[in-house]
C-alpha cells in the first residue's frame, strides 16, 4: 500500500504541469498510476556513472575534469532548487538515480526516481523505524524518520556526487558503507592549489547542515562564487589584474568557507553534550530559584529559551530576577562557542584568549553563569563562573575576576581566572544559591530602594 501511495506521489510530482518542471528533472510521457499495477513511461537517458566514467577517460588535463563535475552540480541544484521551491526534497539523490539527456549535441544530467520524495504538506509515507535515502550518499540523519526533512539533504548529496566525480579511487572503492568524508577525497595532484581549495571548501561547506547551504538555490550561489561560470576564469575583455582580482576573491571565498566548515563540524559534534549540560545547569537554577521563591520572595524569568548559540559574542539562554522589579538580584545564563578549530580572524583573538584558560578535553561550548545586581539600567554584576564541559560530560568551574562592574564592559562580564576546578551540577545549584543569598547584594537592593 506505501508503495504505490509512493508511486501516486512520483506521478504526481513529474507529470507535465505537476509540481516541478525543470529540464534536469524527468519528464513523464505517459502513466496509469490508478490501475492495479500502476505504471509510466519517461524520458530515455545513458545512466549517468557509464556516461561520467566514459566522458572522464576522453579528458586529458584534470582541470577540465573539475569544470566537467562543477557543471553537472551547477545543472542539478538548479533542478533541485526547482524542486526545494516547490517543497520537494528528492532524498535519494545519487548516480544510479541521474541519467543523462540523449540525441542531443551537449548531453545534460537528468535527476530520476522520485519515490522517496518528500512533499511539504503531504501525508508522511515514513514510519518510525525506515531509513531513507542511501549509506553511500545521504548523511547519517536520513538513515532514519527526520520530524523535519530539510532540503540540505539533497545539498549534502550533491557535494558526494562532486566527490565521487572527482576522486582518484572511485574505481577501488566499490563498497562505501557510508559518505566520504571530504578530507579524506584524494584527487588529481595535478590539480591546482586553487581548484584544490575550490572543491575542498564547497564540500566541506556542504557536509554539516549547520552553516550550510540550505537549499538548491543557495547551493547554486556558492558554486558561482567559488567557481568561475562556465569554467571561465573571468571574462575575456577583463584586464590581467581584474583576472587575478576575480581568483583572489574566489580563494578568499574558499578560504572562508573551509574556516566555517571546520568549525561547524567542531560545534556539530559538541552540541548535543552542550545541550544535555545546559538543560542540567538550567533545572539547578531554576530549582535554586524556586527554595527563594518558597521563602515569600518575588521571582521572575526574563528569558528562558532553548540551547541556542552563536559564534560571535554569548546568547542568552537563562535570566532571573529576584527582588522588587525596579532593584533586584539577577542570574544570567550565556552559552559561548569556542572552538579548538582557527577561528576566522575577527574574532581570533577573542577565541584565543578564552582557549588559554580551558581544559585541554574541553568542547567547544562553555556558559557563563553571572551574578549581580541591576538598578536604574546600570548592571553591577559582582560575582561569576564559566563552566566549561569536557569531552567526557565532566564539568569544570572558572572563576571570574570578583567586582568586575557594569555589564555592559565586557560580553561576559569579567576575564577568567585560573585553570578551573572540576564542578558539578550540585556545586552549580550551590552556586546560584550562594548568589541568592549574598548579604552583599542584598545591602544594595534595600539600600537604593530605601532612597527611591
Amino acid at each position: 500500500m506505501k508503495a504505490r501511495e509512493r508511486f501516486r506521489r512520483e506521478v504526481e510530482i513529474l507529470s507535465p504541469g505537476g509540481v516541478v518542471e525543470h529540464r534536469s528533472v524527468v519528464r513523464l510521457l505517459a502513466w496509469d498510476a490508478e490501475t492495479e499495477r500502476p505504471w509510466y513511461i519517461s524520458e530515455r537517458g545513458d545512466p549517468f556513472d557509464r556516461w561520467w566514467h566514459d566522458w572522464k577517460e576522453g579528458q586529458a588535463d584534470p582541470e577540465d575534469v573539475v569544470v566537467g563535475a562543477v557543471n553537472v552540480v551547477r545543472q542539478l541544484a538548479e533542478a533541485l532548487g526547482a524542486c526545494h521551491e516547490h517543497g520537494v526534497v528528492h532524498r535519494d539523490v545519487k548516480p544510479l538515480n541521474l541519467v543523462v539527456k540523449r540525441g542531443v549535441q551537449e548531453p545534460w544530467p537528468t535527476i530520476i526516481d522520485f519515490g522517496l520524495a518528500y512533499e511539504f504538506g503531504a501525508a508522511r509515507l515514513t514510519d518510525s523505524t525506515e531509513g531513507v535515502g542511501n549509506r553511500r550518499f545521504s548523511p547519517d540523519p536520513a538513515r532514519s524518520r527526520m520530524d523535519d526533512v530539510p532540503p540540505w539533504l539533497d545539498v549534502f548529496a550533491l557535494a558526494q556526487l562532486m566527490i565521487w566525480m572527482l576522486d582518484e579511487q572511485v574505481s577501488q572503492r566499490t563498497s562505501w558503507p557510508r559518505p566520504l568524508h571530504w578530507r579524506y577525497a584524494k584527487y588529481d595532484p595535478e590539480l591546482g592549489e586553487d581548484t584544490l581549495l575550490a572543491v575542498n571548501a564547497f564540500n566541506a561547506a556542504c557536509a554539516a547542515e549547520s552553516g550550510a547551504p540550505r537549499d538548491g538555490t543557495e547551493c547554486l550561489e556558492l558554486l558561482n562564487r567559488l567557481f568561475a561560470p562556465d569554467g571561465a576564469s573571468s571574462p575575456a575583455s577583463s584586464s590581467v589584474q581584474l583576472q587575478e582580482m576575480h581568483r583572489a576573491r574566489r580563494r578568499g571565498e574558499a578560504s572562508k568557507r573551509l574556516v566555517e566548515a571546520r568549525i561547524a563540524e567542531e560545534v556539530q559534534s559538541s552540541a548535543a553534550l552542550a545541550e544535555t549540560t545546559y538543560r542540567s545547569l538550567r533545572e539547578a537554577i531554576l530549582s535554586a530559584a524556586g527554595d527563594v521563591r518558597a521563602a515569600g520572595e518575588q521571582v521572575s524569568v526574563a528569558v528562558d529559551q532553548d540551547f541556542r548559540f552563536g559564534l560571535v559574542g554569548a546568547t542568552d539562554l537563562l535570566w532571573l530576577h529576584v527582588g522588587p522589579s525596579d532593584v533586584d538580584i539577577q542570574i544570567r545564563v550565556k552559552v559561548k562557542v569556542i572552538p579548538s578549530s582557527p577561528p576566522p580572524p575577527s574574532i581570533a583573538w577573542n577565541v584565543e584568549y578564552w582557549r588559554r584558560h580551558l581544559p585541554d578535553d574541553a568542547i567547544c561550548f562553555g556558559f557563563a553563569i553571572e551574578g549581580g545586581v541591576v538598578a536604574a539600567g546600570r548592571g553591577d554584576y559582582l560575582d561569576g563562573r564559566w563552566i566549561t564541559v569536557s569531552r567526557t560530560g565532566r564539568l569544570y568551574a572558572h572563576e571570574l575576576e570578583a567586582g568586575f562592574g557594569p555589564y555592559g564592559d565586557n560580553d561576559l562580564g569579567g576575564s577568567v581566572e585560573g585553570p578551573g576546578e572540576v564542578s558539578s551540577t550540585q556545586a552549580v545549584r550551590a552556586y546560584a544559591l550562594s548568589l541568592l543569598t549574598n548579604a552583599s547584594y542584598w545591602e544594595y537592593v534595600i539600600a537604593t530602594s530605601e532612597r527611591d
